[in-house]
């Protein structure tokens, strides 16, 4: 018979950290948006140009890593509340007996 451990505590832990991450990653994709309106209001030229590109791929890179941590964190809390779940259950089910 196979062990499985787990600490629903450092899941719900994790949890917390990934959504912190998300609300991170979604503030950097506002900052982006908002150098880029400025930018292209008061700047022009090949400089420009380069800057702009290199904000666009810092947020597209937001957008990415915000959404593997959204799917993170669900997946986290989902497995905290299964472990939550289980362990009420078998209480139940001994205390039952």
């Amino acid at each position: 018979m196979s062990q499985h451990t787990f600490d629903i505590a450092q899941l719900r832990e994790l949890e917390t950290t990934l959504s912190n991450l998300v609300e991170y990653c979604t503030d950097l994709e506002t900052h982006a948006a908002g150098a880029t309106a400025a930018a292209t209001g008061q700047w022009s030229g090949v400089a420009s140009v380069e800057f702009l590109t290199k904000v666009q791929t810092w947020q597209v890179g937001a957008v990415s890593l915000r959404a593997f941590a959204e799917d993170l964190k669900t997946w986290a809390g989902d497995a905290a509340t299964v472990y939550e779940t289980s362990q009420t259950d078998t209480q139940t089910m001994w205390a039952s007996l």
